[in-house]
């Protein structure tokens, strides 16, 4: 192992890891979103290192080019280092969250202006704006400064309804406000229309790999999109 400052080795390590998963983010169009992206990805793994839910093996050297960090991708069985230590899993039952709409962050496309915000447009650099994706609504998140989701309840409204069924980047927006220390995340759902078939379905499928609460979807209005805010469970009155 390299004896290099710790912060650096963790970095490089870090680097390393989000390299190894095949993310382009260099050849994307606006090379400031895929360099947020990155960072937003660096800042869970790096989270999870620190609150020991991952390891820096043994067997990585800065000094070192690592085709192979240590992380699997996913799909791909890796055998562990023969000094790896491999914890049993545990059985843990979350503590009931109690859940106040007034105080909570509101994040994400239009569904979040009107459920959180009153229904303004918004702007590049609000919590939520109309027409938002789901890349833009991450790319958001990762803008904001440490601390900003920590003990926070998040309700997200991902952008898919903008960008499309991107569950991938949806998955990742979660992610990252658990890795900032999030106390919930709530993930509000899209219309109940032939139009989005299955796409509630793997919202949930989402929410629940990653422990967030699905919200489920909605009867739209005429729009096909919007809805009467305030039958929703996560609605903030202005």
């Amino acid at each position: 192992m390299s004896t290099s400052n710790p912060k650096d080795f963790k970095d490089k390590y870090v680097a390393e890891v989000v390299n190894s998963f095949g993310n382009n983010f260099g050849d994307m169009k606006s090379s400031r979103l895929g360099r947020a992206l990155q960072e937003a990805q660096e800042s869970i793994i790096k989270q999870r290192i620190d609150n020991g839910q991952l390891s820096i093996p043994s067997t990585f050297s800065s000094d070192n080019n690592n085709s192979n960090p240590g992380v699997p991708k996913p799909g791909k069985a890796v055998t562990p280092p023969t000094d790896a230590v491999v914890e049993a899993a545990q059985d843990i039952t979350p503590e009931p969250i109690e859940f106040n709409p007034s105080n909570a962050l509101y994040y994400g496309d239009s569904i979040a202006t009107g459920l959180g915000h009153g229904g303004a447009e918004g702007n590049d650099s609000s919590d939520a704006r109309w027409g938002r994706g789901a890349a833009r609504t991450l790319a958001l998140l990762n803008s904001r400064p440490e601390g900003t989701f920590k003990g926070q309840d998040v309700v997200l409204s991902s952008g898919i309804l903008n960008s499309g069924a991107d569950w991938d980047t949806v998955r990742s927006q979660i992610n990252f406000l658990n890795g900032r220390g999030a106390r919930s995340v709530r993930l509000v759902g899209v219309p109940n229309t032939d139009k989005y078939r299955g796409w509630n379905d793997q919202l949930k499928t989402i929410a629940d790999e990653t422990g967030a609460t699905f919200l489920g979807g909605y009867t739209p209005g005429s729009d096909g999109v919007h809805f009467d805010y305030s039958t929703y469970p996560v609605y903030r009155q202005p």
